[in-house]
């Protein structure tokens, strides 16, 4: 393979490897903003006794570890909670607090 060769292969597989992720990254900020919120009735949401507003001072989803939303959003993601928002308010039995 000729040294020419060699760099277009080479500057291929780096943008075709690079590029999936980018892809997906910016895919995936996509449709955390178009998730629906967690219904607080749904089986995973009682079982894990998850409450819209929380009533214990200092732990909301917004402190938690799970909590996959910017430290600012009313709203965000949550592994418990897949397919779904949840309110940064909010409070499950499964927190963890963040740091």
């Amino acid at each position: 393979m000729s040294n020419m060769n060699r760099r277009k292969f080479l500057s291929f597989l780096s943008v075709s490897t690079a590029l999936p992720t980018l892809t997906f990254s910016s895919h995936n900020t996509a449709l955390a903003a178009d998730l629906p919120m967690v219904n607080a009735e749904s089986a995973q949401a009682m079982a894990l006794k998850y409450t819209p507003l929380s009533q214990v001072e200092g732990q909301s989803c917004s402190t938690c570890a799970l909590y996959q939303g910017k430290s600012d959003a009313k709203l965000g993601m949550c592994p418990l909670f897949a397919g779904s928002n949840v309110s940064a308010d909010a409070l499950c039995i499964a927190w963890a607090k963040k740091g």
